[in-house]
């Protein structure tokens, strides 16, 4: 039996074939989630070390709020957002997508010594927020807040 470029055999039976075929298609898949990944600013060997941090009870995520706007497509959202930042609420993208008013106003359910004081009942919010999102972790790839916004001149 010759072999055509790459190693590959002239003739192959139709299980063999299908078996290349799906390991072309197993192999591109994986490059495209690679490509996904870097393309989005993760990295993979990042994304596995931040799964081995834990949350050490910092509270650093009980120091705000950070509430999805509207991007400023209409001149609605153009001031309303002028509006928040003059409150004093900071306003930035995320990975240059998705828009966010963080509003600095530590939770109340925090006691003197920074412990929440309704950790068994508190919001799904509280429940569900991944310590790799961690503010400690800012220098990693995970967070990635951009085009920061913390007066109306920036914005503008």
């Amino acid at each position: 039996m010759g072999e055509a470029p790459y190693g590959v055999p002239a003739v192959q039976s139709h299980q063999q074939k299908s078996e290349s075929v799906l390991s072309l298609l197993h192999f591109a898949k994986v490059l495209l989630l690679h490509d996904r990944y870097i393309n989005q600013g993760y990295k993979l060997i990042h994304l596995m070390s931040t799964s081995l941090k834990k949350c050490d009870s910092c509270t650093l995520c009980c120091d705000y709020a950070t509430i999805k706007i509207a991007p400023p497509k209409t001149k609605e959202n153009i001031d309303e957002i002028r509006w928040l930042l003059l409150h004093n609420i900071t306003i930035f993208t995320e990975f240059n997508k998705d828009w966010y008013a963080k509003i600095y106003n530590k939770c109340s359910a925090l006691n003197e010594k920074g412990h929440c004081t309704i950790y068994a009942t508190r919001p799904d919010v509280c429940k569900n927020y991944s310590h790799n999102a961690c503010e400690r972790y800012k220098g990693s790839e995970y967070i990635k807040e951009t085009n920061i916004f913390t007066t109306e001149k920036e914005f503008l």
